[in-house]
């Protein structure tokens, strides 16, 4: 296959000549109408290619600015739920020593109640009937909450 087969036009080709100047010696190139083309279309792809990448920065930035902001606001509402965990335990906590307590406090009055019954004579019954009617008001206001 030859060049005319294709059919296409010939193409001038312009070899870059060497100028001479009078006060240097300075070799410069001139470059074709076709490569000046190809410089400046390349130029101008370069500094559009360059817009979109710093569109794209400036969009990672806003992104990245965005999720810190919003990590923040996780993390001060972690924070603040841990706070209101902790308070919750602690209450708990000191309403669950606060029943111990009570619970310790009925088990002593009924171990001291049953020891001061097995002290009554045994021809003393109406003391022992009131002591033991008086076992379930004081066990009421030990247990009562407050």
């Amino acid at each position: 296959m030859n060049d005319n087969d294709l059919n296409l036009p010939q193409r001038k080709v312009i070899v870059p000549e060497v100028l001479n100047s009078t006060k240097k010696e300075t070799k410069k190139f001139q470059f074709t109408e076709k490569q000046v083309d190809v410089l400046v279309s390349s130029g101008a792809r370069a500094v559009e290619d360059m817009g979109q990448i710093i569109k794209d920065l400036i969009a990672i930035a806003r992104i990245r600015e965005e999720s810190a902001k919003k990590v923040s606001e996780i993390e001060a509402e972690i924070r603040k739920t841990v706070l209101t965990i902790r308070a919750d335990i602690d209450r708990l906590a000191q309403v669950g020593q606060n029943i111990r307590t009570r619970g310790q406090i009925a088990a002593d009055i009924l171990t001291q109640t049953f020891n001061a019954l097995k002290e009554v004579p045994d021809h003393d019954d109406g003391s022992r009937h009131r002591m033991i009617d008086s076992i379930s008001t004081i066990m009421d206001l030990v247990l009562r909450e407050e």
